[in-house]
């Protein structure tokens, strides 16, 4: 088979654990199935594994996601935005929820429950 010079695991990771550019090596292994991997243009910042991964092991995209940033019953801060103006509310999340997903959030001065979109730190963004 084809190799190519591709992301692996710089040392045992552990699942959920957002990887920096110290977690990543770059060695030449034997490619079967190119998509699946991470090449220097598109290094892996920031996805967190689903289960362990072994020292040396390759990074392939189907064993990463983006990392957990809301958890179900935690926190969360509401964010609504419109022509410059920013308005927050404290929430109660009601699902997990990874970067761009939509969850459910309680409003927690009003009670309502609203539909929202993870922000990149962890924000919602209500979409109702």
């Amino acid at each position: 088979p084809a190799s190519a010079r591709v992301a692996v695991a710089a040392r045992g990771l552990r699942a959920g654990e957002p990887l920096r550019e110290e977690d990543i090596a770059w060695a030449n292994r034997p490619v079967s199935d190119p998509a699946d991997l991470f090449g220097a243009a598109a290094p892996p910042l920031g996805l967190a594994s689903r289960a362990a991964i072994a020292d040396g092991q390759p990074l392939r995209r189907r064993q990463l996601q983006t990392p957990l940033l809301v958890k179900r019953g935690a926190e969360a801060r509401i964010v609504a935005r419109q022509d410059g103006v920013e308005v927050n509310a404290a929430g109660e999340a009601l699902d997990n929820g990874h970067q761009g997903e939509t969850i459910r959030v309680r409003n927690l001065s009003s009670g309502k429950v609203i539909r929202g979109r993870v922000g990149p730190g962890g924000e919602i963004e209500p979409l109702d």
